[in-house]
């Protein structure tokens, strides 16, 4: 929780690619609050290695990173 709302951004960490937000308008943390948003995380599929593919996601707000966030992406064999 924050004292004051503030502007979130996501970015991709281990792994090049880009983050969508679904819907219209930025990441924004209300005060006092928590949020929700849909996402596309689109990548090449060169960058699978295997049938796991793990990725973080780190969450920035003004600049300083806030924390990290863990994902694994799972595809067929190849």
């Amino acid at each position: 929780k924050t004292s004051k709302d503030m502007p979130i951004e996501l970015r991709l960490e281990g792994i090049q690619g880009e983050i969508r937000l679904v819907g219209e308008g930025g990441l924004t943390l209300p005060k006092d609050g928590v949020t929700e948003r849909v996402l596309f995380i689109l990548f090449d599929r060169s960058q699978l290695e295997s049938m796991k593919t793990d990725f973080d996601i780190g969450i920035y707000s003004e600049g300083r990173k806030l924390e990290t966030v863990s994902a694994t992406f799972m595809s067929p064999p190849k």
